[in-house]
């Protein structure tokens, strides 16, 4: 399917920028977007010289009797195509159950993915995420937060805690595109049985409502991909002016505590306003990811008041003559 190739050169080119100088570590579980991800690149590789390539098979211990099968299939598929493949064990299946199976996953997957770049001196990392994940991960997100977090979505370009980038080549694509393009190539692929159970909310979101959505408007995909891009595009800028703002009021007391100036603060706009606080608050938590939407609104409420202090999960911000001092109090 020619399309799906231009997409995926355009990608490549545009928005990850992949050149004949990297090595690109490839997470392949055998799954149609993974196999698609491998074919892609592999004829990528013939056409730019000096693009190296590597796969690694993440086993989880999820589900061993496929993983057995799915060990065997990347590892032949690997083969053909004269490109190493590595198979790593991830996490335990009882810390995952404990802390939520996708979400663990995930994490132990990324941990697994930086680890074995490092290894190999691979310059980046490619995921084959496409933009039905990234409908569903926006959806899901709007279901779970409670501020404007809620319409971001996966970027095409992450930097892992060491720096290695990870890449998603394919977001712009459509799955049914992808299924086209291994059918027309003749490339095979496995099904992993937990995509059709319905306990995990992204399948029920799969499965269940966004057919119904797609009914009612045949282009709702590409309408939430554009609506997540454009997003991303503006918490680029808007970060830009935050830090900048954060850096001219804001002065580190302590290891858990923020003073930031009164005047000077009010005079913002109420959005940057809300935005600075929200970014005080992820990094007095310590997470580059937290979800403080209702807390930081609370926070912001109250310093565009005159009340004398205010508790905000694990937060407090106290009012000092021509400071507030926002402080982390607890762990929540």
């Amino acid at each position: 399917m020619k399309l799906v190739w231009e997409k995926f050169r355009k990608n490549v080119d545009g928005k990850t920028c992949v050149t004949g100088r990297d090595r690109v570590l490839l997470s392949v579980s055998g799954g149609p977007d993974s196999m698609c991800m491998l074919g892609l690149f592999a004829r990528l590789a013939r056409v730019r010289r000096g693009l190296e390539l590597a796969v690694v098979y993440v086993d989880h211990g999820l589900r061993p009797a496929e993983a057995v099968k799915e060990k065997m299939f990347v590892r032949e598929a690997g083969r053909k195509l004269g490109i190493p493949v590595e198979v790593r064990k991830a996490g335990s299946l009882r810390k995952m159950k404990k802390a939520g199976t996708e979400a663990a996953a995930r994490k132990a997957r990324y941990a697994v993915l930086e680890k074995v770049a490092a290894e190999r001196g691979c310059s980046m990392i490619a995921t084959g995420h496409n933009l039905n994940d990234q409908v569903e991960t926006v959806m899901l997100n709007l279901l779970r937060s409670t501020g404007e977090d809620g319409i971001a979505g996966i970027p095409y370009v992450r930097k892992l805690p060491s720096g290695i980038p990870v890449i998603r080549p394919l977001l712009s694509i459509r799955r049914y595109e992808i299924m086209s393009y291994l059918k027309q190539r003749g490339i095979r692929y496995r099904i992993d049985s937990s995509n059709r159970k319905l306990v995990f909310t992204r399948n029920r979101l799969r499965r269940k409502v966004l057919p119904l959505l797609e009914d009612i408007n045949p282009g709702v995909y590409e309408h939430i991909g554009n609506l997540a891009e454009w997003n991303m595009l503006r918490d680029r800028y808007v970060g830009g002016a935050v830090r900048t703002a954060a850096g001219k009021i804001t002065n580190k007391c302590g290891r858990n505590s923020f003073k930031l100036e009164i005047n000077r603060f009010i005079k913002y706009n109420e959005y940057l306003r809300y935005k600075l606080i929200n970014y005080l608050l992820i990094s007095l938590s310590g997470s580059k990811r937290g979800l403080y939407s209702k807390f930081s609104r609370e926070i912001t409420e109250f310093a565009s008041g005159r009340g004398t202090m205010i508790k905000a999960g694990p937060f407090e911000c106290r009012r000092r003559k021509k400071y507030f001092v926002i402080s982390r109090t607890g762990n929540r």
